[in-house]
Formats: C-alpha cells, sequence, structure tokens
C-alpha cells in the first residue's frame, strides 16, 4: 500500500495509534483520497455502524478495500 496523501500520511496515523496504545484502533481504507468519503467501501460502513451502534471496535490495523476504483468510468482527464 502506497499513500499519497502529504498533509496527513499514513505513518503519522501510525505513529499517533502507537503512541495511544490501547486507547485508539487505526481503521486504514485503501483508496487514494484524504477522507473515507472519497471511495466508496461497505468495509468501512460496517465498521462505522458496529461502532455507533453498539460500540464494537475493529481490530487495531484493520485494512478496509474501496467498493469502486479512483476515477472509476472516467475516460478522459
Amino acid at each position: 500500500m502506497v499513500s499519497i496523501i502529504i498533509i496527513t500520511p499514513l505513518t503519522s496515523a501510525k505513529l499517533v495509534n502507537q503512541l495511544l496504545g490501547n486507547s485508539s484502533r487505526l481503521l486504514i481504507q485503501n483508496n487514494a483520497g484524504h477522507v473515507t468519503l472519497s471511495g466508496i467501501s461497505t468495509c468501512t460502513a460496517k465498521v462505522f455502524l458496529a461502532y455507533f451502534g453498539n460500540g464494537t471496535l475493529p481490530e487495531d490495523g484493520t485494512i478496509c478495500e474501496t467498493d469502486t476504483q479512483p476515477f472509476g468510468g472516467c475516460r478522459t482527464i
């Protein structure tokens, strides 16, 4: 996995997650954008629903793939 985000890189998220220890979880959505809304992911949605629905936390370092590809359906730029 390669992170192309230069403002808030994945390495920084991993560092903060490590510093916070058991009081945090890192959920990685493997997509090209900065936030989870830049790529649709059923996996990420299920994690959110479980957390907000009944407080269930994901395993630390869970990686969710997106259901679509970046620029899906785009034939020209």
